[in-house]
């Protein structure tokens, strides 16, 4: 971001990547590369510093909501899968768009409802009972 004189603060945004003088030099000329193997420096580079609060104020409400607020411990469950998701940020996980980060998505949005949240541990079975038996017959919820 400092050969480009790029913002910190905005990003460069979702089609932006890095240089790095040894990739520059050796291997890819001056295009540069599209992702860092830390997800953590890949939002900071596509989306800022204000992305990078946006993303972690959401994915820590849903965590908070999961945990605290629920009745059920699907939610609690998923909330930890997404501390998790939180702290390999910093080590591998990279954010680009694939299956793996729908699901971290799709996990906020089970986190965020309030229906969910609300439901007990039995309605939860009692519905996935009831869903899933129809499409797989010999599947016993214990």
């Amino acid at each position: 971001m400092n050969y480009k004189g790029s913002s910190y603060i905005l990003g460069e945004g979702a089609g932006s990547g890095y240089l790095s003088e040894y990739f520059e030099e050796r291997i890819m000329s001056d295009k540069g590369r599209h992702f860092s193997e830390v997800g953590f420096l890949n939002l900071i580079i596509h989306y800022g510093i204000i992305g990078v609060v946006l993303f972690a104020l959401i994915l820590f409400s849903a965590i908070y909501y999961g945990v605290n607020r629920s009745k059920n411990r699907l939610t609690s469950i998923i909330s930890f899968v997404l501390i998790f998701n939180w702290l390999l940020l910093f080590i591998e996980n990279i954010p680009r768009y694939d299956l793996a980060y729908l699901n971290i998505w799709v996990m906020i949005g089970l986190c965020l409802s309030s229906k969910l949240r609300q439901a007990s541990d039995q309605e939860i079975k009692d519905y996935l009972q009831r869903h899933l038996t129809f499409k797989f017959p010999k599947l016993i919820l214990n």
